[in-house]
């Protein structure tokens, strides 16, 4: 919250020229800011101990038989800065369970779990308030400088990174397919940028099953391939153009081409084994046949 003319009312409380509630140009309320009776103690004890501040009351709650505003949360200024925060906890309006919430950075900073402190303690709270209320020292504005500029920084890097392996999704395929294509040209080249042989080795291992599942992901797209499962004596030939619709046929009426592809898949003797241009073998009776 920060001081808004344009937008807000600042309706003096009481006598006191440093304590004033903050009032929405929007509410249609008209009456005089009172102070939460709970709260009432505290506030006007620290207006009147530091008049160097100014203490906004905020969010201020219309009593309609009454006529006035009441306040309960309070923002600290010194000059133009938030040096901290006091609101009422609790809310029950018996007050026996209220209790001062004090808050701010160094408050939120000496204590085990962030958060604000909280007493029913006037005098705890006092002690609390004057012992953190205090403008920002050039030490603690070097300390939150160098904090927000290195995660400042640490985003801005996990953001380039994420963009860039947003593009590299989209070349990745023809990446690879360069790669496998040249690898014998790429290794001096990239061994030179401290890749090591052992990941080239392993690099070229890995490139060729990724290129013939980037085959089979093109010929699945396209609806080009045909899923083939040996029933018995036959071939039930499930084309990705018409999955609904699988035909029937004999090994006599395979076509050549499919044929050959089938025989050399079932050579395999392990599962889950492709080869480029030809298919793959899901199971021993189950293959995916490229065109």
């Amino acid at each position: 919250m920060t001081i808004d003319y344009k937008t807000n009312n600042y309706v003096k409380i009481g006598n006191y020229t440093n304590l004033v509630a903050e009032i929405p140009k929007t509410r249609t309320e008209s009456g005089p800011a009172k102070l939460c009776p709970f709260m009432e103690p505290l506030m006007t004890k620290l207006a009147l101990t530091h008049p160097e501040w100014t203490i906004v009351g905020g969010g201020p709650r219309w009593h309609l038989n009454d006529e006035f505003f009441q306040v309960q949360k309070f923002t600290i200024y010194a000059g133009h800065e938030i040096v901290g925060r006091i609101n009422r906890d609790g809310w029950r309006d018996s007050g026996e369970d209220y209790k001062y919430e004090i808050f701010n950075e160094r408050v939120r900073q000496s204590r085990e779990r962030s958060g604000g402190m909280r007493t029913k303690d006037m005098k705890k709270a006092l002690k609390a308030i004057d012992g953190f209320f205090a403008p920002t020292t050039d030490e603690e504005r070097r300390g939150k400088a160098v904090t927000e500029m290195a995660s400042h920084l640490q985003s801005a890097a996990w953001k380039a990174q994420r963009e860039l392996n947003d593009v590299f999704i989209s070349v990745i395929p023809a990446m690879a397919n360069y790669i496998a294509s040249n690898m014998d040209e790429l290794r001096p080249a990239l061994a030179s940028y401290g890749v090591g042989e052992t990941v080239l080795d392993k690099l070229a291992t890995r490139l060729e099953p990724y290129n013939i599942m980037v085959q089979i992901n093109a010929a699945r797209s396209s609806k080009s391939g045909t899923t083939v499962v040996l029933v018995e004596d036959r071939y039930m030939l499930i084309p990705d153009s018409d999955p609904a619709n699988p035909v029937f046929v004999t090994s006599q009426q395979l076509d050549p081409s499919m044929a050959g592809k089938i025989a050399i898949l079932k050579v395999f003797d392990n599962n889950d084994e492709a080869l480029a241009d030809v298919g793959m073998r899901l199971n021993s009776y189950t293959f995916y046949v490229l065109p």
